[in-house]
């Protein structure tokens, strides 16, 4: 079935509605309406990224010309597909409603070439003439964006009633404080012990909350530091906000509820003061900016390292997998790994790691959209070289902490977990020691007291595709090198606010990505043959079965 007949039986079908729904794409699919992996990319990519809201509003407004101008500016500009391909999806919509006369045709071409760079695959090379220039106003006003998204979310749940607020998982009520505990948490604030009837909430270790009267929402600012069983909270209170006339807070039934988050005075601003201006060639050069194609040097040292270390840990790797070592090795600026579900994207980082430390001899942070990613990374290393776990370190609070422990000659090796790095730790083991070291931590620990003035060789980004480009680059401007690990097909990164614009509500390694500067993991040791036939042929042209 053509592309046009099978989005006319859609919608004759369901409606003209059916172009908003997720599913749009999958049906299509089930018509077997694509006739190529492009088109296919181009219907989900639609559907995935909010322009379908624009598509369905055009064609039952008239203003269908606006707004599928639009639409394809963005698929081939910002992401980069071949002009004549964009334009036969769009026109095959406007020919199954009937705003057009002329049947949409369109010859492909396996070997068209945009910018001589391959589309074989049609992972999202960009066309770097029309790119338009990332600067250090756009990172301010993606800060501002998000924080006031976050605000205005927050004001609208607070304008809720107390039952709606519970309903919607959002805070406790009838909560007391008790009077009788004392304590300070690891970073030296004062704990305070809540006891509560029912807890119905979503709240989470780490979360910014307020306890407050039930008459004012006014309060005492603090985190969730611990769950006590399913009646005791512990919560952690920055010093200036315990307040004076905490008796007056015993006895009666308080309540908690989330509490607004603004990280800009004490993480992003502080950041923003480290980057150049925006006049600054830091910005013409950015990567984001240019998509330069990686520079590598000392392939054959670093084949021999590889060879070495195959052998030395009797390791069996895939051509895929070693061509992203190697290029990972070689590379001086950048390089991106692709890691589709199962592929092994995680052991390979490891790999990876292990060569930058003990071969390479650098210093690597390794860092991510939270700290489940960071962990995961560190502890794939550590698995590799249990004895060497010393030279690990992850940065944050102990409820985030890694819990690997590993046996190895007789003896458990763990990774240990601080709430502030002593930098001159990192800076000494270097330099009197001759050792190299892997730190995880979250892009925000740098530009506060847990980590501030901290910088390295290699910075390794994991879930990459999950990650925002001012986020990355709060990491990438305190390394030399970065590696990008991730799979921008799969959970994007989460941004509140819709003033944002497209360009920076993609994911870093979306903005990136191209066939110069990527190697996909392109064999899945986890998913079954027929899921992993489908997710190949829906979404990665080419993932196989070991």
């Amino acid at each position: 079935m053509k592309l046009y007949e099978a989005i006319e039986y859609a919608i004759n079908k369901d409606g003209i509605g059916i172009i908003r729904e997720q599913r749009f794409a999958n049906y299509l699919a089930d018509l077997q309406a694509y006739e190529t992996p492009a088109v296919r990319r181009i219907v989900t990519i639609i559907m995935k990224d909010g322009y379908c809201e624009k598509l369905h509003d055009g064609l039952v407004n008239g203003t269908y010309n606006v707004d599928f101008k639009e639409v394809a500016y963005q698929l081939t500009h910002s992401v980069g597909f071949q002009e004549q391909i964009v334009q036969f999806v769009l026109d095959s919509l406007l020919y199954a409603t009937h705003k057009i006369d002329d049947e949409p045709t369109f010859e492909y071409d396996s070997v068209t070439k945009i910018n001589n760079q391959s589309q074989s695959n049609f992972i999202g090379t960009v066309i770097t003439e029309q790119r338009e220039i990332i600067s250090k106003k756009d990172i301010e006003n993606f800060f501002n964006l998000e924080a006031e998204a976050a605000k205005e979310k927050w004001e609208a749940t607070m304008k809720l009633s107390i039952q709606d607020r519970i309903r919607k998982r959002k805070a406790i009520k009838d909560v007391y404080l008790d009077k009788e505990y004392s304590d300070t948490s690891e970073d030296h604030y004062n704990l305070l012990k809540v006891n509560v009837n029912v807890n119905l909430s979503d709240f989470k270790e780490g979360e910014c909350l307020i306890l407050h009267k039930e008459s004012s929402t006014f309060g005492i600012k603090c985190r969730l530091n611990a769950f006590r069983g399913d009646e005791n909270i512990i919560l952690e209170v920055f010093p200036p906000d315990m307040p004076s006339d905490l008796s007056s807070y015993y006895d009666i039934p308080l309540m908690l509820d989330k509490d607004k988050v603004d990280l800009r005075d004490n993480v992003y601003y502080p950041f923003l003061s480290n980057l150049p201006i925006s006049s600054d060639d830091f910005w013409q050069n950015l990567i984001f900016n240019r998509c330069p194609k990686p520079t590598f040097k000392n392939e054959k040292q670093c084949e021999l390292y590889l060879a070495e270390t195959i052998q030395s840990f009797n390791l069996t790797l895939l051509p895929q997998q070693k061509e992203a070592i190697l290029n990972c090795m070689e590379a001086q600026d950048y390089y991106l790994i692709q890691g589709p579900p199962g592929t092994g994207k995680s052991f390979i980082l490891g790999i990876i790691m292990l060569e930058e430390v003990f071969d390479l001899k650098h210093n690597v942070i390794v860092i991510g959209p939270n700290h489940m990613s960071i962990n995961n990374a560190l502890e794939q290393f550590v698995k590799l070289v249990p004895s060497y776990s010393v030279l690990v370190k992850k940065v944050g609070q102990s409820y985030n902490a890694p819990t690997i422990k590993v046996e190895y000659e007789g003896k458990e090796y763990g990774i240990e977990n601080v709430p502030r790095l002593n930098v001159n730790w990192a800076r000494n083991i270097s330099t009197q020691h001759n050792l190299n070291w892997v730190i995880g931590l979250t892009p925000h620990s740098l530009y506060t007291s847990r980590a501030r003035t901290l910088d390295c060789d290699t910075l390794i980004i994991d879930e990459a595709g999950q990650m925002t480009i001012p986020l990355a680059l709060m990491g990438m401007i305190k390394a030399k090198k970065i590696i990008f690990a991730g799979d921008h097909k799969q959970l994007p990164p989460i941004v509140s606010s819709d003033k944002v614009s497209p360009r920076l509500k993609q994911s870093a390694f979306e903005a990136l990505i191209s066939d110069n500067n990527c190697t996909m993991l392109n064999t899945s040791f986890r998913m079954c043959e027929p899921i992993c036939g489908y997710v190949s042929e829906l979404f990665y042209v080419d993932i196989c079965m070991p």
